[in-house]
């Protein structure tokens, strides 16, 4: 799907020059590497307690990229150490996702929610997928039947944080101070400091 929308943004003359959808297929070390050192906005979106324990975050906050992430315990964690002020969180928590899940309806999510439905909405008239109304079917009636992760829980959360994200990167200093806090705070977890701490 990620490839429809590329085609749909990318084609769209209003938008061209100032942003591009571009999906990656191959993730080799040697690419991952220019990533690292070009994202200003790195998104890490488990659902919360469902990813193990991963390093990918640390990665990108060691090069100034600035996190958004779920509450799940690898952003938990860089939350204490980056400071609440430098890293950008969404969504339910661990316990209440557990608590949410045994009488979820995304249904009902769907339903009290206007701007979700017209992106479903979207996605389900074919505006993606060349007029194929078809093509995301299956996508669109797991998330609102199943939706095992939670996504349409998420949803509103995301958003929010996102506008937030758009106002704070309009003001670069503040948006560079943030990123240079962020990479600073890392410094407890590189490897020399963590092996200076275990010599100890």
């Amino acid at each position: 799907m990620i490839q429809a929308v590329a085609d749909t943004v990318n084609g769209d003359a209003d938008v061209q020059g100032r942003l591009q959808v571009v999906y990656l297929a191959d993730d080799s070390f040697q690419l991952a590497r220019r990533l690292y050192a070009a994202t200003d906005l790195a998104v890490y979106i488990p659902l919360a307690g469902q990813q193990a324990p991963s390093t990918v975050p640390l990665r990108f906050a060691l090069n100034g990229a600035i996190l958004l992430g779920t509450p799940d315990t690898t952003i938990a964690e860089l939350r204490q150490t980056v400071g609440a002020k430098n890293l950008f969180m969404f969504g339910l928590t661990t316990t209440e996702a557990n608590n949410l899940k045994p009488s979820y309806a995304p249904m009902q999510r769907y339903s009290a929610d206007s701007e979700l439905q017209q992106i479903m909405k979207l996605i389900a008239s074919g505006h993606f997928s060349y007029g194929d109304d078809t093509a995301f079917k299956t996508l669109g009636n797991w998330l609102l039947t199943e939706d095992p992760q939670l996504v349409l829980a998420d949803y509103p959360t995301y958003i929010n944080v996102q506008e937030r994200i758009s106002q704070i990167y309009q003001d670069q200093k503040n948006w560079t101070w943030m990123s240079i806090l962020s990479t600073a705070h890392m410094g407890k977890l590189a490897a020399d400091q963590a092996i200076t701490g275990y010599q100890s």
